[in-house]
């Protein structure tokens, strides 16, 4: 069985249209954000380092946009949001498991979807994105679906398996079983 390929097309920093695939977990909003800001650091004492801070300072600064969802042509919803994580894989940003039950082989997205929490709430649940309990926080939820579409009115940062790209509006589509892997 093959492993599964996300696309996403997006509008990229000069407002022209995109498209590219990725493997493991794309995400937007205070994420994308954090990832422009890393990506554009010195990184002096290191990655870690400077992810550390790049979330410190994004993180307690980062106002949450309006985004409207378009799951499967099915569901829509509008809702605040601080992140969502489109996972094809389970692990991102040095170790967090955003998509705690993701498989790159079973077909579907798992969005990790984390609506507008405390600060407070954030930071004190914090352990449980590295140890895989994400799904266990109040105000994050898991969405499994095949493709979505994400709009707003603010400019909402997006990253692609760790690269900055560009904002909303996205849609994502997933390819199952697409690419063989071999090791």
């Amino acid at each position: 069985m093959g492993c599964d390929i996300g696309e996403v097309t997006y509008v990229d920093k000069q407002k022209q249209q995109q498209t590219m695939l990725f493997l493991n977990i794309s995400s937007f909003g205070c994420s994308g954000a954090i990832v422009d800001r890393v990506n554009r650091s010195k990184k002096r004492f290191g990655a870690k380092a400077a992810y550390f801070g790049a979330t410190a300072s994004v993180f307690l600064t980062y106002k949450n946009p309006e985004v409207t969802l378009e799951i499967d042509s099915k569901e829509k919803r509008n809702v605040k949001i601080n992140n969502l994580f489109i996972c094809n894989g389970k692990f991102s940003g040095g170790g967090m498991c955003w998509g705690p039950k993701a498989s790159p082989t079973d077909g579907l997205f798992d969005l990790t979807l984390v609506k507008e929490i405390p600060k407070l709430r954030s930071l004190l649940n914090a352990g449980k994105i590295y140890d895989g309990r994400a799904y266990e926080v109040e105000g994050i939820e898991r969405i499994q679906c095949h493709h979505f579409t994400a709009t707003s009115e603010a400019c909402v940062p997006l990253e692609v398996d760790g690269d900055t790209v560009g904002q909303l509006p996205v849609t994502f589509r997933i390819f199952p079983h697409k690419l063989n892997l071999w090791y």
